[in-house]
């Protein structure tokens, strides 16, 4: 995906295969997509449809309820919106935080001494 600025607005360009989620809104290539203060996270449309049937499969056995399609869909939508970039964000920072760790212990595990080929 690249970004490129209009003036104000900042539109996106995808791939044909993909959609984007947009607050909420499906998007295709076709259209300009404002970027501007948002998280993207991008789905196919295979993906998209498997986690349609988790949802709806969610429902069913754990809260007795059957949802259509276009309901697991909007479910889905308010998750990648709401609560995704918080589980995304958290897992950035531990993942920084497990290479800071490994990145300090770098030297001391592969330290090679320097100039002792003339040493007795």
């Amino acid at each position: 995906m690249s970004c490129r600025t209009d003036s104000k607005l900042i539109t996106a360009e995808v791939d044909r295969e993909d959609y984007f989620l947009w607050s909420g809104k499906k998007r295709r290539i076709d259209q300009e997509i404002d970027c501007l203060n948002d998280m993207t996270i991008k789905l196919s449309k295979a993906k998209k449809q498997q986690l349609i049937k988790s949802i709806r499969r969610y429902f069913e056995e754990e809260l007795d309820t059957e949802i259509g399609d276009l309901k697991a869909s909007l479910i889905l939508d308010f998750c990648l919106q709401e609560i995704c970039p918080s589980v995304y964000n958290q897992a950035i920072l531990d993942a920084r935080s497990f290479l800071e760790d490994k990145l300090s212990d770098l030297e001391d595990a592969y330290y090679e001494p320097e100039f002792d080929y003339w040493q007795e």
